[in-house]
């Protein structure tokens, strides 16, 4: 998979987005949602952004990788960074969104979150990049 495929998957709806007291928009972009993803994890693990250095369960996060919350930011930052570097000269990413209908499909519990995951890869736009 190029970097720009890789940039170009949406960002699945099972990913934690909110913490204790705060609480994250996706972006559509999954590299870049991971991020926002692992803080709010972190923040939903410990209340204390001191503590996000300990060893934590990864079942937390099972789409973060390391032992610590620290590591689960870091590494998902280094990840997006990584693709975003490789991606070609002029690519412009493009945020993939669900539809109104699979959303209120998805919470009034009419469609599992793969399914609603899986119609959003199917609907989604291309090409993807954009001159």
């Amino acid at each position: 998979m190029s970097a720009a495929d890789a940039l170009d998957v949406a960002t699945p709806v099972e990913w934690r987005m909110d913490a204790y007291y705060f609480g994250f928009e996706p972006t559509g972009v999954a590299a870049i949602d991971k991020i926002l993803s692992a803080v709010a994890c972190a923040g939903k693990s410990f209340h204390h952004t001191e503590d996000w250095r300990e060893k934590v369960d990864h079942a937390r996060a099972p789409h973060a990788s390391g032992v610590s919350c620290q590591d689960w930011i870091q590494t998902a930052a280094n990840d997006a960074a990584a693709m975003l570097s490789a991606a070609p000269p002029g690519y412009k990413l493009v945020p993939l969104e669900p539809t109104p209908q699979m959303l209120v499909e998805l919470f009034r519990g009419y469609v599992t979150r793969e399914a609603a995951y899986s119609a959003m890869l199917a609907v989604a736009p291309t090409p993807k990049v954009k001159p």
